[in-house]
């Protein structure tokens, strides 16, 4: 009986995630096509529409309140993917201060974070560089307040990569998770390790060792550092090898393995942000609301 609550809860979840995306994304097509439309820049036009269409009401009136986290997961993701996927400048300053508007709109205690990988910091600004020599200053007071309070999360990946199991089901969900499987990132990571850079720098390792012994044995008062760079990529690569044949979906919850294993998931995903934003110089979403 435990199990098939487990399993209801999981899929209730992914039913919620997967309604609360494609409801949310009709809002913000029927958004941005307002927006585009009047082929404005500035954030008094932007927040003429957000009120007028209602926009200050995104998150009321929510039956699930334990998955606020997942749907303020969702408006992010979604808007910044028009952010980054159009080259239309009206869609992408729109999208722009949606992701402004929703970030100081969550209705949660610890605000989730927007990712931001190198390739799409640089596309951004790129955006505030247009709007510089348009004369439009509100997105550069607007970024310099995001990053001020902590909104970006500098990452490698768009979204959190993490472990699967072969079937693909995880016992831990994200809102927009990796959709790459286990086999794929082990792959990946033994594709690394068998490289030639790799095998160079293993080659390097070995070089710098033997000749700082024998420069130790000319100081013996100096203590050389000891790398270990090939060691650690030898045991993570075991430690993913050993989690992924171990994991089973239907486990007993008091499987020290498995909690372990949820621990260290949870501690990755994790959104890192400040709890203080400071003092509000610039109008935010949570503004327009009175």
């Amino acid at each position: 009986m435990e199990k098939s609550n487990n399993h209801s809860k999981v899929s209730s979840c992914v039913l919620y995630a997967r309604s609360a995306y494609h409801n949310f994304s009709l809002d913000i097509e029927n958004f941005i096509s307002l927006w585009e439309k009047e082929k404005a820049m500035n954030y008094t036009d932007f927040a003429t529409i957000w009120q007028n269409n209602n926009f200050t009401l995104i998150f009321a009136g929510q039956s699930y309140m334990k998955y606020l986290k997942l749907l303020c997961e969702i408006t992010l993701s979604v808007v910044k993917n028009y952010l980054f996927s159009q080259e239309n400048v009206y869609v992408q300053i729109g999208a722009f201060y949606l992701l402004y508007a929703f970030f100081y709109k969550q209705p949660i205690r610890k605000d989730v974070t927007i990712r931001l990988t190198l390739e799409e910091h640089r596309s951004l600004k790129r955006l505030l560089n247009k709007m510089l020599d348009q004369g439009q200053y509100d997105a550069l007071y607007i970024y310099a307040k995001m990053k001020t309070d902590e909104a970006f999360d500098f990452v490698g990946q768009p979204s959190p990569l993490y472990l699967t199991s072969k079937n693909g089901n995880d016992t831990t969900l994200t809102a927009i998770g990796a959709s790459r499987q286990f086999s794929a990132i082990l792959s990946d990571l033994e594709k690394v390790l068998k490289s030639e850079a790799v095998d160079t720098l293993d080659k390097t390792c070995t070089t710098y060792a033997t000749k700082m012994a024998v420069f130790a044995k000319r100081h013996p008062g100096l203590m050389p550092p000891v790398t270990t760079i090939m060691n650690d990529l030898k045991e993570t690569y075991t430690e993913i090898m050993d989690c992924g044949n171990s994991v089973i979906i239907e486990s007993d919850p008091k499987d020290a393995d498995l909690l372990k294993r949820q621990a260290v998931r949870r501690k990755a995903v994790a959104a890192q942000t400040s709890e203080y934003r400071g003092s509000k110089i610039v109008i935010t979403a949570a503004d327009l609301d009175k």
